[in-house]
């Protein structure tokens, strides 16, 4: 019997949120005489068939890149990464799992994702790799992942692939060598979107620096969101300008994305700009950032910006940003199911679906939903409010008003297991109206216009805060500011 040959070439499979991982890998198994492909500038839809999958057929191993996000979008039949898995678990291709950012089969939201020919994924040997051992995991991949002889013979390629093939070698070639400091800063970047974590932000930002300073986009813009929201110990409009234009430039989706909320707010020296808010969601929507996609959905729905005020379109966009990730897009679309706009039934069980979805994502606006469809059991939940309070806590640690309205009036009321108590429930509103709610500002006017929860009896005060959430569209502080001033 003829001895196998080990075959060094191989295909990276990824998404582009990844970029910097899969060139990171590229450069190192290039410098060890690997025939490496990926799709390093975009390859048409058109030419899918004839460059992508003949390059799996021509390749004896397939790396895929794996995150926690990675397989959100792999419920769709013709999403291009389930497409090239599934090509290469048929072609009986080496396959290799690259374990990024914690990323673990045995996470319960991992295995739902795990569908069909997917399902034999986690079948393979995963390879776990961070920044800090990023040369030592690739020592690994050669010595023992790589090392191996295939049964299957890999297809000829055809003449069109193969230029492809160097096409995209040759660009990628080209790219500066990756370094420790950017990956880091890539893979702190995707975690910006959970619930915040102060000390965690102070690492990112010294991480971010480091990599801006050699011109990373993932640095650039993870700067330029941490000056705009306060976060990491920054704080500064005029440099989450700076940051998010140096960004832009360097390609970066979510800077673009970051310019259209500071003009939206005119902020960072910007006028107040609606218009060129949307040409920067738009533009960050056809880069593939899902936030850009989520914004320019509620652009559509509220009709702003000279948009005209579009359901159908703001669902349309809502979806792309969801199924692309994008944890707000999955709330607003959750929100769109239970009011039955934009074409959509009125459906309370797929809005429960999207607001758990939202919720386990980090969104403190799904997890809030989700607790007001426990507490009114629907959705086909049953009615149960101590889940409700969970949710709202969870949202309410997570800075959402509405979470801390909600638990306030839940500690108001006494109910879902919490002792009935007004000075927690003036504690939860207060901080709700500082936070902007204006169901809080409405609450705290009431509990100062009743003299509860250790707070005087001051009508003074009551008609400020009344005044206040009027001021934000609450119908019932508008009741009571005319019932006490006669609408004054």
């Amino acid at each position: 019997m003829a001895m196998q040959r080990v075959e060094k070439t191989v295909f990276i499979s990824y998404r582009r949120v990844n970029a910097a991982w899969a060139l990171a890998i590229f450069q190192n198994l290039t410098q060890h005489g690997y025939d490496v492909f990926f799709d390093y500038e975009g390859i048409g839809s058109g030419d899918f068939e004839r460059v992508i999958l003949a390059n799996i057929d021509a390749r004896a191993h397939f790396l895929v890149l794996l995150t926690p996000s990675a397989l959100d979008r792999c419920s769709e039949a013709d999403d291009w990464l389930r497409r090239e898995i599934e090509h290469a678990i048929g072609a009986r291709r080496n396959v290799v799992p690259i374990l990024l950012e914690s990323f673990s089969f045995g996470d319960a939201k991992v295995r739902k994702k795990l569908t069909g020919e997917l399902a034999m994924l986690d079948r393979y040997n995963g390879l776990e790799v961070s920044p800090s051992y990023f040369l030592e995991a690739m020592g690994r991949l050669r010595a023992r992942y790589l090392n191996v002889a295939l049964q299957s013979v890999p297809h000829p390629v055809s003449p069109v692939a193969q230029q492809a093939a160097r096409e995209q070698q040759a660009a990628a070639g080209k790219a500066p060598a990756i370094q420790q400091t950017e990956l880091t800063a890539e893979a702190l970047f995707q975690q910006l979107n959970k619930p915040i974590d102060v000390e965690a932000d102070k690492q990112a930002a010294g991480w971010f620096r480091k990599a801006a300073d050699v011109g990373n986009p993932y640095g650039m813009a993870g700067l330029g969101f941490l000056y705009a929201t306060g976060r990491g110990g920054l704080q500064s409009d005029v440099e989450a300008a700076g940051w998010y234009r140096k960004a832009v430039e360097g390609g970066s989706a979510r800077a673009m994305t970051g310019l259209g909320f500071l003009y939206l707010a005119g902020r960072g020296g910007f006028p107040q700009d609606e218009k060129q808010a949307i040409d920067w969601f738009r533009k960050a929507s056809e880069a593939g950032d899902p936030r850009g996609m989520g914004n320019l959905g509620l652009m559509y729905e509220q009709g702003r910006g000279g948009l005209p005020k579009d359901d159908s379109e703001a669902v349309s966009w809502f979806r792309k940003a969801a199924e692309a990730g994008d944890a707000l897009g999955m709330s607003n679309l959750g929100w769109m199911y239970e009011q039955g706009r934009g074409g959509l039934p009125k459906d309370d069980k797929q809005a429960v679906t999207w607001f758990r979805k939202a919720a386990e994502a980090g969104d403190a606006t799904g997890m809030n939903n989700l607790g007001a469809m426990y507490e009114q059991g629907r959705g086909g939940l049953p009615k149960d409010e101590q889940q409700a309070v969970e949710w709202y806590r969870k949202a309410a640690d997570a800075g959402h008003g509405g979470g801390m309205s909600n638990l306030g009036w839940m500690y108001e009321q006494g109910r879902g297991g919490l002792p009935k108590g007004d000075k927690q429930a003036v504690t939860w509103f207060r901080k709700a109206a500082e936070a902007g709610d204006a169901t809080g500002m409405n609450n705290l006017g009431a509990m100062y216009e009743q003299g509860r929860g250790g707070l005087p009896k001051d009508e003074q005060q009551a008609v400020e805060w009344y005044r206040k959430a009027a001021d934000r569209g609450s119908a019932e502080a508008k009741e009571a500011l005319k019932r006490l001033r006669g609408g004054s």
